[in-house]
C-alpha cells in the first residue's frame, strides 16, 4: 500500500530522529582542560603563571607547605607538566626570588635616584616600600621569609646575600648622599654608616609591617627623627 510504513523502517525512523535532537546535544557540557606541556607561544606565559602562583602560596604558607600540585592548580596546568618548566621545588623558589626582588629593587633604586639630601632619599625610599607593599600582592611577604627559609634550607642562603648586597647599594647611596651634606655625623665613615642606615631602615620596615598597628603610629617622619635628619 502507497502510505504504509513497515515496523522495520518505523524503528529505523526513531533511531535517526533520537541521535539528532538538539537537547541531547546541548545536554554535553564543554570540558575545561588544563594545560599539559604548552607551544613555544604560551611558554613563557605558563612559566609566569607557576611563578606568581608560588609566590601567592610560599608567601601564605611557607615553602615547606606549599605543594607542587597547589602551585599547579593556580597556574591551570596539569601536575605532571610542571617539570618542563622547572626541574625541582627549589628551582621553582629561586626563580621566584628572582622575579619578586628584581622587581621590587627596581621601585626602590628607582625612588632614590634623582635625590640630592639623604633626608629626601630615606623618605623617597620608605614611600616606595609602602607602596610596593600595596601595589605588587604578595611580593614584600615572600621577601621578608626568605632568612627563615634560608636557615631551613641552606640552598637559598645565596639569596639571603644577594638581598643583603643590594640593600647595601641602596644605603651606600643615601650614605654618600648625607655624608656629602653634612646630615650625618662625621665620626663614621661610609660603609659603617651604611650598615647602620640598613640594619635601622630595614628593621624598622621589617616590625611596622608586622605590628598589627600598622604605619599609623610610626611614620617615615618618626623615623627621619630617629636618625636626627629633621628639617
Amino acid at each position: 500500500m502507497c502510505g504504509h510504513v513497515s515496523p522495520a523502517e518505523e524503528v529505523g525512523r526513531h533511531e535517526r530522529s533520537r541521535m539528532t535532537r538538539p537537547s541531547d546535544v546541548a545536554a554535553v557540557p564543554p570540558t575545561r582542560k588544563r594545560r599539559g606541556r604548552p607551544s613555544k607561544s604560551n611558554s613563557a606565559e605558563t612559566r609566569a603563571n607557576l611563578i606568581e602562583s608560588a609566590r601567592k602560596l610560599f608567601a601564605e604558607n611557607g615553602y615547606d607547605r606549599a605543594a607542587v600540585s597547589e602551585v599547579c592548580r593556580g597556574a591551570e596546568i596539569v601536575p605532571s607538566a610542571f617539570y618542563h618548566y622547572f626541574p625541582d621545588k627549589e628551582s621553582l623558589y629561586e626563580a621566584v626570588f628572582d622575579a619578586s626582588i628584581t622587581k621590587v629593587w627596581d621601585v626602590l633604586q628607582d625612588s632614590i635616584r634623582d635625590k640630592s639630601t639623604a633626608r629626601e632619599a630615606l623618605a623617597a625610599f620608605v614611600n616606595a616600600a609602602d607602596r610596593a607593599g600595596e601595589t605588587l600582592p604578595h611580593f614584600p611577604e615572600f621577601l621578608t621569609a626568605l632568612p627563615l627559609e634560608a636557615s631551613r634550607n641552606p640552598r637559598f642562603r645565596r639569596l639571603v646575600d644577594h638581598r643583603t648586597e643590594l640593600q647595601r647599594r641602596s644605603f651606600e647611596r643615601i650614605a654618600e648622599i648625607g655624608t656629602r651634606n653634612a646630615e650625618f655625623p662625621d665620626d663614621l665613615d661610609t660603609d659603617e654608616l651604611a650598615e647602620h642606615l640598613r640594619f635601622t631602615v630595614m628593621g624598622w620596615l621589617l616590625e611596622r609591617n608586622l605590628s598589627s598597628h600598622g604605619s599609623a603610629r610610626t611614620d617615615v617622619d618618626g623615623l627621619l627623627r630617629l636618625l636626627r635628619l629633621t628639617t
